[in-house]
């Protein structure tokens, strides 16, 4: 088991860790969370891929070592910010997920003060919803989004932050 991180830096996402992101390799159910290779991602811009999208949405969660241990995307729609949380596969079953939600929360705050907080979290993906209801979150809404190749559908829950 990996040691809970005491101290971490959400920083501005680096092409060297988008790269990094890219060799990520989770086993199932959470397969679903892995992304292309690099190349693949880079030529189509997608997400992270795109300069100007990774620079402005996404922070790479290191620790005090500047190991890469997660990142987050914090992304506006109109008064809302929806986060989006990936840990680095050696990272997840070990309890970080608690405090790094706590750490998107705060950069969330930080960033956008005024806006509401949301995630969207498919709705088999237990082990994160426990995390996030403990968090704070509550489930909002339920729906279908396209999987990111676009087959099958996937079930996601809204979840909208309501600090205590």
């Amino acid at each position: 088991m990996i040691a809970i991180i005491p101290t971490y830096s959400l920083i501005t996402m680096s092409e060297t860790h988008a790269m990094k992101i890219c060799e990520w390799r989770y086993a199932a159910p959470y397969d679903t969370y892995n992304w292309p290779a690099w190349d693949i991602v880079q030529k189509l811009e997608i997400e992270f891929g795109d300069h100007d999208i990774r620079s402005s949405q996404y922070r790479s969660i290191i620790d005090g070592n500047e190991t890469l241990i997660g990142f987050v995307q914090l992304f506006t729609l109109l008064e809302t910010v929806r986060i989006s949380l990936f840990l680095a596969p050696a990272f997840c079953g070990n309890g970080i997920g608690g405090q790094a939600i706590h750490w998107a929360i705060d950069e969330a705050l930080l960033s956008y003060p005024n806006y509401e907080i949301d995630l969207e979290v498919e709705t088999w993906n237990k082990r994160a919803i426990a995390c996030y209801l403990r968090a704070g979150f509550n489930i909002s809404d339920q729906y279908e989004l396209p999987s990111r190749t676009g087959q099958p559908m996937k079930e996601v829950f809204c979840m909208v932050y309501e600090p205590a």
